[in-house]
């Protein structure tokens, strides 16, 4: 029996995977969200915007599981 252990909602602070548009395969922390916008952060400091359906949330400081 499989069940939901947790629940990672997409708001200000949270880790994001994207896997679309031109930042694909990177990880970025969400800054803010406008609509269908959102105002991301990479690691190296840089802040960019894309679309919120390009983005898949992983946890909210850190990675909480792993994509293969």
């Amino acid at each position: 029996k499989q069940a939901v252990a947790q629940h990672f909602a997409f708001e200000k602070g949270a880790l994001v995977f994207l896997y679309k548009g031109a930042h694909v395969g990177h990880l970025a922390t969400v800054q803010d969200v406008h609509g269908t916008t959102v105002l991301l952060k990479a690691d190296d400091g840089s802040e960019f915007e894309t679309r919120r359906s390009y983005c898949f949330v992983l946890g909210k400081k850190k990675p909480e599981f792993k994509i293969q």
